[in-house]
């Protein structure tokens, strides 16, 4: 493989050690197969009030970890992007809704390409959700009003199945608390770059495998609201 680029793979955790049981050894199999020979190490950026056995996993299975400084899913991505060391920050969900198998794709399409940022889009031909219908509803009103604040032609707006250029994200600072991250990085990124290049790779989107989702759906719709007016701010 030609042109290859080392590769940091990041999973935020909160109480996800039956899950990493499954996923670790995946993206294992498809780096030592399919990217046989790419650099890559796998970190886990756990939460401060887990309560689980996942560092004693991860020191089990050889796995980088660490406790993110503060709280919430947006300290622990600012935290693991401070941590990166590859040219290439890849994060998927730690719950398994998250295929690696697609990982060889899009990684891939962001070489052969030359992207700035590939995504592993539900909602590109070949893609599919299997998420619940209120959030499945939500998500595609999402997309389609930040799509328009964005001005990108990006389908899944929203998706967290990402493989980012490192250097260019660690230039921004990232102001969300929570997942409304995701669009906030695109347009911090987009600002920087007016150019930026941003593939799509299909993926299918499955239920978590173990456990519960701490999402709530008012907090989801309250912090994309503000998010609209921050993506605003920062774009225009």
């Amino acid at each position: 493989m030609e042109n290859k680029k080392s590769v940091w793979v990041c999973l935020l955790t909160y109480n996800e050690e039956d899950n990493l049981k499954v996923l670790i050894p995946q993206i294992n199999e498809e780096f030592s197969t399919r990217l046989s020979g790419v650099d890559y190490s796998i970190n886990v950026v756990d939460a401060r009030k887990t309560t689980d056995n996942t560092k004693q996993l991860c020191e089990n299975l050889n796995v980088n970890y660490f406790v993110q400084p503060g709280f919430g899913q947006a300290d622990a991505m600012r935290y693991a992007i401070k941590l990166c060391d590859k040219d290439l920050f890849f994060i998927l969900d730690a719950d398994c809704s998250h295929n690696p198998k697609y990982i060889p794709d899009m990684y891939n399409n962001f070489v052969n390409n030359d992207c700035d940022i590939v995504i592993g889009s539900r909602y590109v031909p070949g893609g599919v959700t299997n998420d619940k219908l209120s959030s499945q509803i939500m998500s595609h009103i999402l997309n389609s009003v930040m799509r328009s604040i964005l001005g990108l032609k990006t389908k899944d707006i929203s998706g967290g199945y990402r493989l980012y250029d490192a250097k260019q994200l660690k230039a921004i600072k990232i102001a969300s608390e929570n997942f409304e991250m995701q669009q906030e990085i695109l347009a911090r990124m987009k600002a920087n770059n007016r150019n930026i290049k941003i593939g799509e790779t299909p993926i299918v989107f499955e239920q978590r495998l173990n456990g519960t989702s701490t999402r709530r759906l008012m907090l989801y719709i309250w912090c994309y609201i503000k998010n609209i007016f921050r993506i605003i701010r920062i774009l225009h």
